[in-house]
């Protein structure tokens, strides 16, 4: 859980996804592009919406599970390796 105001990168999410824990966080600044269409998102400001979804995960174990699975996965488009290739095929196109 970590609802954000505002984040530039958001490496806590990435570390709880490389970790297999389901995220909740924030559906502001870049936290849904580093938490992937599989983590759960809430307005930061709204305490009722984040116990919400805190009770729905709590409830929902096969959801979890799938978050899990789905987040690690996600989390390995981050990696050292997969950034120097994109950056790789970037060079590639403009030479």
């Amino acid at each position: 859980m970590y609802p954000s105001l505002y984040e530039g990168f958001g490496i806590p999410i990435l570390e709880a996804l490389y970790s297999k824990i389901p995220v909740i966080t924030s559906n502001t600044s870049s936290l849904p592009e580093v938490g992937g269409k599989d983590s759960i998102y809430v307005n930061p400001n709204s305490e009722d919406e984040l116990s919400e979804k805190i009770d729905f995960l709590l409830s929902n174990k096969d959801v979890c599970n799938e978050m899990v699975k789905k987040g690690y996965d996600y989390a390995k488009y981050f990696t050292n390796d997969a950034h120097a290739k994109s950056v790789y095929n970037i060079y590639k196109q403009l030479s």
